[in-house]
């Protein structure tokens, strides 16, 4: 795994000073500059586009990644790919918006009376998700360079950087609200126009593209097949995963604004758990699609593993530093009385990452394998099922029940997926050390979490954050428990040394 742990280095510096910028924005920047309907509003906004981001991509994730190895080597017909892909985009888009047009009095009817202050708005759903989707497009076609260190500043932390300034100029009434919605639209679409350029830079800034790909035996078939299943995979998946946040803003009754502000802020603290996931499979899915079609099933059977011991390693540190402090966090940021009634909502989702952790990278082994077709067909039935799931557990608990759908259909996910990679590859991503970093990471849980607290919550996180972080990376460290891991922390050591 070198190159996936040089570039998930790189990629993990850029992703998690978004993270930290992410929790300052979302913990105290939003919550602070913001009433709850105000933030609602904007999270069910992108969280609804992310939502729909399928119709409008139709596929094209997974067409970028299959076809882009039969390429030539040359810049021209990447370019001329590319263009292919954004024109299937646009494609995209314009049904999505006709249907927005077609629906809209009905759309207006059904959320008007639960979103009053803010229906009128709703239209910049739209240049908000071709934004995205043109974001999304050009950062996946750069993983084919193997570069997504650049790309994720563009996608995260650019981002993350010139919201909150909005938020701020929008406090002090530099504009107003809809002023607010405007700029989010507008920061994806900088952060797209970024991507892009930089993929051209990539490509040696050549404009003379070259579609000569096109008349390759079967390159039509194969696109249509990739971008059907990938269009089918890519609204299974968003309906697992992405369903929850939707859902409260159309099930919900009353307070509607103010539960999605708690859920989201709740989720976000435990979407700072899955991190490494997203940064090892950024490195690891182009690789995984190369061993596959080259038929290199050690190489992918030793990704699996160490993806997956690799992830659970961080993962478990990362939930055992959240809850510890969870009681602390609460009592520091704006409003943080309310915000605290998605404290078991954090525990459940952290769960529900740490469960698909776990799995490694059994989507990619899934998607690109001659068995793709059935990752469709698992997607699509536990998206059924996360519907049900969440239109029962939300009328029977509010938003906890939004919590609990997500948790029952990704631990339902993970199981099917890993069932069905065993009886085809005969490969699975646990190990002895899976279960010993389960066992120490719940050790260090019931010696910390009952210490006697300080009365100053600011000293409470850093002594009880930094006395489980520095045990749990030692204990890691001296027991050899992962070799990728070990090359990481020395490099770090070293890195230090060198500097003392």
């Amino acid at each position: 795994m070198g190159i996936i742990v040089r570039q998930s280095i790189k990629h993990s510096i850029v992703g998690f000073s978004g993270i930290a910028i992410g929790a300052i924005n979302t913990i105290f920047i939003y919550t602070y500059f913001l009433s709850m309907d105000e933030f609602g509003f904007i999270q069910f906004l992108q969280n609804t586009a992310l939502l729909y981001l399928p119709f409008v991509q139709v596929g094209i994730g997974l067409v970028a990644i299959r076809l882009f190895p039969i390429l030539k080597e040359n810049n021209g017909e990447r370019l001329g790919f590319l263009i292919l892909l954004f024109s299937w985009l646009v494609m995209g888009f314009f049904l999505l918006s006709t249907a927005y047009f077609i629906f809209n009095y009905g759309i207006i009817d059904h959320y008007g009376e639960k979103w009053t202050e803010y229906i009128q708005y709703f239209i910049y759903f739209l240049p908000l998700i071709l934004c995205m989707a043109s974001l999304n497009l050009f950062v996946q076609y750069s993983s084919n360079f193997q570069r997504t260190a650049i790309p994720e500043i563009f996608n995260n932390l650019l981002i993350k950087i010139l919201l909150p300034v909005a938020i701020i100029a929008y406090a002090f009434s530099v504009f107003q609200y809809e002023g607010l919605v405007r700029s989010v639209v507008a920061l994806y679409g900088i952060a797209a126009i970024g991507a892009f350029l930089y993929l051209l830079k990539l490509m040696n800034f050549t404009l003379r593209p070259d579609f000569g790909f096109l008349k390759r035996e079967s390159f039509g078939e194969q696109f249509y097949q990739f971008a059907g299943f990938g269009f089918f995979t890519t609204i299974g998946g968003a309906f697992v995963v992405r369903m929850d946040i939707f859902m409260l803003g159309t099930l919900l009754e009353e307070n509607v604004a103010e539960f999605v502000a708690i859920y989201v802020v709740a989720g976000f603290i435990a979407m700072i758990i899955e991190f490494p996931k997203k940064s090892i499979a950024a490195i690891s899915n182009p690789i995984v699609a190369n061993g596959m079609r080259h038929e290199l099933f050690e190489d992918i059977k030793s990704i699996y593993k160490k993806s997956s011991l690799n992830q659970i390693i961080a993962g478990v540190l990362l939930l055992l530093l959240i809850w510890s402090s969870l009681d602390n966090l609460f009592e520091i940021m704006p409003k943080g009385d309310k915000y605290a009634q998605g404290k078991y909502i954090i525990l459940i989702l952290g769960l529900a990452k740490i469960t698909d952790m776990t799995t490694g990278v059994s989507g990619a082994i899934m998607v690109y394998s001659k068995y793709y077709k059935y990752d469709l067909f698992l997607l699509l039935l536990l998206a059924g099922l996360n519907i049900i799931f969440n239109i029962f557990f939300i009328s029977q608990f509010g938003f906890f029940g939004a919590a609990v759908s997500t948790l029952l259909s990704i631990m339902l996910w993970s199981i099917l997926k890993c069932t069905f990679i065993y009886y085809k590859f005969k490969i699975h991503p646990l190990s002895a050390q899976t279960f010993w970093v389960f066992f120490l990471g719940l050790s260090l849980f019931f010696l910390f979490y009952f210490l006697p607290l300080s009365g100053n919550p600011y000293l409470d996180i850093v002594l009880r954050s930094g006395m489980i972080g520095l045990l749990y990376l030692f204990i890691i460290y001296k027991t050899k428990t992962s070799a990728d891991i070990n090359q990481i922390l020395d490099t770090g050591i070293n890195f230090i040394k060198k500097y003392l």
